[in-house]
């Protein structure tokens, strides 16, 4: 059942020669030989490996009957016993094949727990609190990893629990960013919604208002004084307006008589100032002259003296 699907080159050769019928397509197209086909397998065989990252490459026979498409297991497992492989495998196992750098971890494993992730500006430290909090909540175990100075050590297998981990968090973050976006923009139609209906039942309460009143005869005759009203309005309003305006006059009028009022005496003022500054100046010369008098008397008194002596 597992080859069921399987075409060898051999099956695939008679398929394209019988595919062929009557038409020639030269001596290529009608037949392949045995190095043409082990030149096509084997390239492709190098172009799984050059799309892989093999470790190693281990030729198995899968039947000793030469057949394709059919496997023996018992065979099979002798030789990968044999080779060591099935050792191998149970050794990588039982170690710490997988590693990550302590920074790549913290940015790619964050989303399991964001605290952790950023309790420190240490790199290794906030590994050990995210890798701490998983083995508190009992998704993982002591024994699943190991820390070391510059990388973190898995088992096999443990990295790709902790992806299906990581997308089981990721859906859940997702689902209330999408639940919340729904809830928002809920909110935002209610809204839309509300206003709507508001504004329809004003239109359909003035239309309402409109067809009662279009026959009523005093809301005719109202819509006729209307204007008249408005004119009355409008000329009490200017009569308040002029008597505002004369009031602003009659506040100018004063304001003007005593501006002049203080600019004359002001000028008062300054005359008095200039006569008080002539007063001081000559009062200020009388003085002068008056001590010059008293040195000069002083000297005279001082020659009498020294004559009587």
């Amino acid at each position: 059942e597992v080859w069921k699907d399987y075409v060898t080159q051999e099956e695939a050769a008679i398929a394209a020669k019988e595919g062929g019928g009557g038409k020639k397509h030269g001596k290529s197209g009608s037949f392949m030989t045995v190095s043409m086909l082990y030149r096509e397998s084997l390239n492709n065989l190098m172009t799984m490996l050059n799309m892989t990252h093999p470790h190693f490459i281990r030729c198995i026979i899968p039947n000793e009957k030469k057949t394709s498409g059919l496997i023996e297991a018992g065979l099979v497992l002798n030789q990968l016993t044999c080779n060591g492989v099935l050792e191998g495998i149970r050794i990588c196992r039982k170690g710490f094949p997988n590693r990550m750098m302590h920074p790549d971890f913290r940015h790619r494993y964050s989303v399991l727990a964001a605290d952790e992730a950023n309790s420190s500006p240490d790199a290794k430290k906030c590994a050990e609190a995210i890798l701490g909090k998983l083995v508190s909540q009992q998704k993982l175990s002591d024994d699943n990893y190991k820390m070391g100075d510059t990388k973190v050590f898995f088992k096999a297998g443990v990295l790709a629990r902790l992806e299906d981990i990581r997308d089981e968090v990721l859906k859940v973050i997702m689902t209330k960013f999408e639940a919340y976006i729904r809830w928002y923009c809920g909110l935002v139609d209610r809204k839309r919604r509300l206003e709507q209906n508001a504004a329809m039942l004003l239109l359909q309460r003035n239309i309402h208002m409109w067809c009662s009143l279009r026959t009523w005869e005093w809301f005719k005759l109202y819509t006729k004084v209307r204007p008249m009203l408005r004119e009355g309005k409008i000329a009490e309003q200017m009569e308040k307006l002029n008597e505002k305006l004369k009031s602003l006059e009659d506040g100018i009028e004063k304001e003007t008589k005593l501006r002049k009022e203080l600019e004359d005496n002001s000028v008062k003022i300054q005359a008095e100032k200039a006569d008080l500054l002539s007063q001081l100046e000559s009062v200020r010369a009388q003085l002068n002259e008056a001590e010059e008098r008293v040195k000069r008397e002083s000297g005279l008194k001082g020659d009498v003296d020294k004559q009587l002596e």
